[in-house]
């Protein structure tokens, strides 16, 4: 059997480039990571890495090793911290992304409480609106306000919500008046971007849909604020989630556009979701938080 530790070493050499970045990585000494990797390459049979003055690359036994362990790796440790306590508490390092905005609104206000909860568990949170990579990207967990078809994956639902088009009163004021989703054509539009090729907002009503092009939006981001602060600002018409906009518009700082349409996105659904690998559909740590968060989540739907 082959030490994983060797594999460890060999992985973070790869990905780094070299055996002095993967050492203080891995808090090691150089040496440590050579004569380690010199054992897996005598066991395998096989050079691994070539190595210069000046750098280190992967053989082609090597580049293959490196994406078979990858992924598996990762997963290995996963489950092992995944482990509950003695005690029966589920512990070990939790990595989780989440869009911004959302945690904002529903994460951060609840953390201190989460660690009380559950003092064994180590989480880092990841806050950007970033559709991130769960696997590759080292995660064990990401809530999406979008549906991810991915076989390697498992989407569990944990609530549902709506979007809203809005605009600023000055914007709607200076502008003509929208009273079809056509007339949107000739408005300031702002759009969310994701690496998608959808760039199209769906309104819905009595059956009929209509299709309207953010191809030409002036501005297009992934930060969600930026959208919201331009929309206040009076700079266009935003499609967002409800719950990322009550305020504003319970303040007036938005008004509702096309209210009696059904508003989303071709990118998006109206659920709200936890991802993660299916390898870790058991993980006592992932179902803590998961369940600990959507039991309190309050999400304006209308």
């Amino acid at each position: 059997m082959h030490d994983l530790n060797a594999l460890r070493a060999f992985l973070a050499v790869a990905e780094n480039g070299s055996f002095s970045q993967a050492a203080r990585l891995l808090n090691c000494a150089n040496s440590s990571i050579s004569r380690q990797i010199s054992q897996l390459e005598q066991q395998l049979g096989q050079t691994l890495l070539i190595r210069s003055t000046r750098s280190v690359a992967t053989t082609d036994a090597g580049a293959e090793l490196y994406e078979r362990i990858r992924l598996l790796l990762p997963e290995v440790d996963a489950a092992c911290s995944s482990l509950p306590t003695s005690e029966g508490q589920p512990a070990g390092k939790l990595r989780v992304s989440v869009p911004w905005w959302f945690s904002q609104c529903f994460i951060g206000p609840l953390l201190a409480k989460f660690h009380h909860a559950y003092p064994d568990i180590q989480l880092e949170l990841i806050a950007n609106d970033a559709l991130v990579d769960v696997l590759a990207d080292g995660f064990d967990v990401a809530i999406r306000v979008s549906y991810l078809k991915d076989s390697e994956l498992i989407a569990k639902p944990l609530g549902a919500h709506n979007y809203v088009l809005t605009a600023s009163r000055q914007y709607l004021d200076q502008h003509p008046a929208i009273t079809h989703p056509t007339d949107l054509a000739s408005h300031h539009l702002m759009a969310f971007a994701l690496s998608t090729p959808f760039k199209t907002w769906v309104l819905r009503k009595n059956r009929n849909e209509f299709r309207v092009s953010t191809e030409h939006c002036w501005l297009r981001t992934n930060h969600a604020e930026l959208l919201y602060q331009s929309a206040v600002d009076g700079g266009g018409i935003i499609l967002q989630p409800r719950w990322g906009l009550q305020d504003a518009l319970d303040k007036g700082e938005l008004i509702q556009v096309l209210p009696d349409y059904e508003v989303t996105s071709t990118r998006f659904d109206n659920g709200i979701y936890a991802i993660y690998s299916k390898h870790q559909r058991q993980s006592p740590k992932i179902k803590a938080f998961v369940d600990f968060f959507a039991g309190q989540w309050d999400i304006h739907q209308e």
